[in-house]
């Protein structure tokens, strides 16, 4: 994360532009893997089972890396699934 904070900070001022690269680069990776289904979306769905379920992390830390603001993560438990 230190090294990429500044060029991400100073190349997307916005969210919106970040999530737009994102989804972009996961067409790439759609189309490298011959994958269809893979999304933006579904990373972050994936990270949030991933990281909550597998790895252990706080339902907090999740919330805070999905970029979530509600304090009863009720927009973050629609990301984590039960395994």
């Amino acid at each position: 994360m230190k090294k990429y904070l500044g060029c991400l900070s100073s190349k997307y001022t916005r969210r919106e532009g970040l999530d737009s690269a994102l989804s972009k680069g996961m067409k790439v990776l759609r189309d490298l893997a011959g994958v269809p289904d893979i999304t933006f979306y579904w990373a972050r769905h994936s990270f949030a089972r991933l990281a909550r379920n597998s790895c252990r992390l706080s339902k907090d830390d999740v919330a805070l890396a999905l970029n979530h603001v509600d304090k009863g993560h009720r927009t973050t438990d629609i990301y984590i699934a039960k395994d």
